[in-house]
């Protein structure tokens, strides 16, 4: 008789010959991460050799967790795993920078101020392109979030749409109000940078939000104008990415 797909990955059995909860878990997490391409329920059934309402358990147990994400009837890596330093949707990263550039330069140049792009993973914000100049703040690659007594309207911005967002540091009501808003704006501790961000509209190829923001010295810059620069911006990304990826071919279209 041929070794249970458990036996084979190197898992210990219970007394018995019978995989323990966490053998299953780690079986299933495996499963996952190693498919380059977003395993169904019925594929990872099958790859794992576990029963169907088993493995469906073990899901929704790694869902709960944020260790697995589903999108439709897909599950790939959740927000826990991008966020402690796994490469997050590289593909979307270059099309974002691609597709976002021109639209940083120009919001630049009509504020002065640093334009940028950033995708939420994890606990972590990702600041994927920005546009600068030499009087002008640059923002880290990377922000955690929850970092200092305050967060920043990016972060803010992106939590209000994340649906697997987790965290005590906003209410549940203010992030309501920013999602009904469709704005977020936020000074740093020392009231000297002022940050306005909006949600980049419509399935971008990725199950999470991107934000785009203008930060720059308070009150160097027009909130109402960067604002109404920020929304029209943003749709133009937007559809920009949407022409982008209109022309991948279906197995290839690696955004997500």
């Amino acid at each position: 008789m041929s070794a249970s797909p458990a036996g084979r990955s190197g898992f210990h059995d219970e007394p018995g010959g019978v995989p323990s909860a966490v053998d299953k878990a780690m079986l299933v997490l495996n499963a996952v991460l190693t498919d380059e391409d977003e395993p169904t329920l019925a594929e990872l059934t099958r790859r794992t050799g576990l029963a169907k309402a088993t493995v469906h358990r073990v899901l929704n147990v790694l869902h709960a967790h944020g260790m697995v994400e589903r999108t439709d009837s897909r599950y790939g890596p959740g927000e826990r795993l991008t966020g402690f330093g796994r490469p997050v949707d590289t593909g979307v990263f270059t099309l974002l920078r691609r597709e976002s550039t021109a639209y940083l330069v120009e919001l630049h140049r009509a504020t002065g101020e640093t334009a940028s792009v950033s995708v939420l993973a994890g606990d972590v914000v990702h600041h994927v392109n920005q546009v600068y100049g030499h009087r002008s703040c640059r923002l880290p690659e990377q922000t955690p979030v929850g970092a200092g007594s305050s967060l920043s309207a990016i972060s803010r911005i992106l939590l209000a749409h994340s649906p697997a967002a987790r965290t005590p540091l906003v209410p549940a009501t203010e992030l309501a109000a920013v999602r009904q808003a469709g704005i977020a704006c936020s000074q740093d501790r020392s009231g000297a940078l002022s940050t306005l961000a909006v949600t980049v509209p419509g399935y971008l190829g990725v199950s999470r939000p991107v934000a785009l923001a203008v930060t720059g010295r308070a009150g160097r810059f027009d909130h109402a104008a960067a604002a109404k620069m920020l929304r029209n911006s943003a749709f133009a990304i937007a559809r920009a990415v949407r022409v982008a990826t209109s022309s991948f071919p279906a197995e290839g279209n690696a955004v997500g």
